[in-house]
């Protein structure tokens, strides 16, 4: 099954598709094993192709974007990685009351899209400044900063179901939370249509430097990592019950707690998966010994077929 299963990848994707492909070129944290396949596509016929063929075959997919809040954890994956990153076109949308809007892919970066912005002179994109990834990540997570979260942005976006059908969906029946949008598994958010609010291009600018300033102050941005390992818990700070309950520093082979966030784990050059996990594990469960509080992974662990939880 495997070779007429590369057969037709290779047929339909050429040079966009890759086999034994090692994903610690795609993840921020530079950790990861071989991928058996990961495929290119630009366009939304491409991804429905991909999703029939692997129902078809019986081989699971897992949805790329920037791979920056990822954990790989196994040295072999034995699934299709479809990985979003050609899929990055970003416009002006006017809607049917004339009000314009951003239209951005998922495979936009937030680096593209904010210098986009600022291009044009639109506000409430600034706390975007320093934070890794792509729309659709951004989306998928919540990712937020500077008391905003996407959520605040967002007018719509639009989903391909594991059918392969797709709707787009306005703000008003998106279920956003901290940092998770509940979708159905399997979905791929494919684009969103984002607020546009009319500033001052110098203002903005200053916005984002401050912003910048104040991550590159707080957190470790000098070596590879994944951004904060866990969500705050209600009414409080991770990094801080971290720091408290005594473990910022300790590190594992070459996977250090940061002493500068402890909600920051950094490769200091060739750490492995295990040894992160061996630190995440041991915050968990110093802080809920110390302290009662359960922390929840912010960051996704991807296993041999899929994404996972570890423990």
């Amino acid at each position: 099954m495997e070779n007429s299963f590369k057969t037709e990848l290779k047929k339909i994707f050429k040079e966009r598709v890759f086999f034994d492909q090692p994903l610690a070129l795609y993840t921020t944290y530079k950790i990861g094993g071989h991928a058996d396949f990961m495929v290119f596509p630009r366009s939304i016929s491409e991804i429905k192709y991909l999703l029939n063929i692997c129902s078809e075959k019986g081989v699971p997919y897992c949805i790329w974007g920037g791979g920056s809040n990822i954990l790989v954890l196994s040295e072999r994956i034995r699934a299709v990685i479809i990985n979003l990153s050609k899929l990055n076109n970003i416009s002006l949308s006017r809607s049917i009351n004339q009000k314009t809007s951003i239209y951005a892919q998922a495979g936009v970066t937030l680096s593209r899209l904010l210098e986009y912005t600022v291009d044009k002179s639109f506000s409430g994109f600034e706390f975007l400044a320093g934070i890794p990834g792509t729309l659709g990540g951004a989306l998928f997570m919540n990712a937020g900063s500077q008391g905003m979260e996407i959520k605040d942005i967002i007018l719509s976006l639009t989903l391909m179901e594991i059918n392969t059908s797709t709707r787009e969906i306005d703000r008003d029946n998106l279920r956003f939370s901290y940092r998770n949008l509940d979708i159905k598994d399997g979905s791929i958010i494919l684009n969103a249509k984002l607020l546009v609010n009319e500033g001052d291009k110098e203002k903005i600018k200053a916005g984002i430097k401050d912003n910048l300033l104040k991550r590159r102050r707080s957190q470790p941005i000098n070596l590879p990592g994944a951004g904060c390992i866990f969500k705050n818990p209600a009414g409080g700070s991770a990094g801080k019950i971290i720091e408290k309950v005594g473990v910022k520093g300790m590190q594992k082979g070459d996977a250090k707690i940061s002493k500068k966030h402890g909600n920051f784990i950094e490769n200091m050059g060739s750490a492995k998966a295990d040894d992160v996990l061996y630190l995440i594990k041991t915050i968990k469960d110093t802080v809920f010994s110390r302290t009662g509080i359960i922390l929840e992974p912010e960051i996704k662990f991807l296993g041999e077929s899929g994404f996972v939880l570890p423990y």
